[in-house]
Formats: C-alpha cells, structure tokens, sequence
C-alpha cells in the first residue's frame, strides 16, 4: 500500500512525491552545472547531463517526461546562447544536442508504453485465464505467483 500525501487540491503517492523531488533536483543541478561549465569555458561533457533527468522522467512517465526534455532542451539553449553567443558552430551544436534531447526522451517513451502495454496485457492474461497458472522460483522452486483460478481450486493461500 502506497500512502498518499494532499498537495494542492491533488493527491499525491509519496512514490510520486519522492520520484518528483529526484527528477526537480536533478534537473536544477544540470541547469547549474551547465551554466558554470558554460561561464568558465569548460568542456561539452555538461550537455550529457540532462539525459540524467530526461531518462529518469521519461522512463517512469512517458509522456511527461517528453515535456522535460523539451524544458530541458529550451533552458539549455538558452543558456548555450547567451554565453556562446559570438560563435556559430557551437551554436549549431547545442541545437543538435537540443534536438537530440528530445529525440532521445522520445524513444525511451515509446518503448516504455510498449513494455508498459505488454506488461498490463501479459498481467490480464494472468488473472483472467481459466486454467491454474502458478510460477516457480527458477533455483528453490518455491512458488511466487499463482492466478485466482489455480488458488480456488487448490484451495491454496500464497
């Protein structure tokens, strides 16, 4: 059981909340980093950072994590264009990186709702079937999962 926490008129799990926190810290210490690194003229490796946060997001919420990746892909440009601003070629590619941002946020949510779907339509299977279906523990053999229609005609309590 997941306990809930009231914010703002929405009720929020404290998974949500803990999830929340991580990802708005993650995303404030790229946007940091990458303006020092951008005000001291070091290095490009700050750009890979914001995959941190745009993975994380993404892969436990699809589509808003799509919606980070473009805040981050915005915030990064501007934060590349107001310290490179003189130089074309590095603003050509932090736009590239920008774009790519988002492209990568987009690939990771499609196949998250694909295993997501497979996952809900393997679990549907599961619990509706009709036959007794129970699954083994690969090196003890114990049981770890039975379906009601097994647990009813066993008469078994896992």
């Amino acid at each position: 059981m997941d306990r809930y926490t009231f914010l703002s008129r929405v009720n929020v799990s404290h998974t949500d909340l803990v999830r929340l926190i991580v990802i708005m810290s993650l995303t404030i210490s790229c946007l940091v980093i990458t303006a020092a690194s951008l005000r001291e003229n070091i290095g490009t490796i700050y750009a890979q950072l914001f995959y941190f946060p745009i993975l994380y997001a993404t892969y436990f919420y699809p589509k808003k994590g799509l919606y980070l990746a473009g805040f981050c892909a915005v915030a990064y440009e501007v934060l590349a264009y107001i310290y490179l601003f003189p130089d074309a070629s590095l603003l050509i590619y932090t736009t590239g990186q920008s774009v790519l941002f988002i492209c990568i946020a987009a690939v990771v949510a499609y196949f998250t709702e694909k295993v997501n779907y497979s996952e809900g339509r393997y679990r549907s299977i599961f619990e509706t079937s009709l036959l007794g279906i129970v699954q083994f523990d690969q090196n003890s053999f114990a049981i770890r999962m039975t379906n009601n229609y097994l647990s009813q005609m066993l008469e078994y309590t896992p």
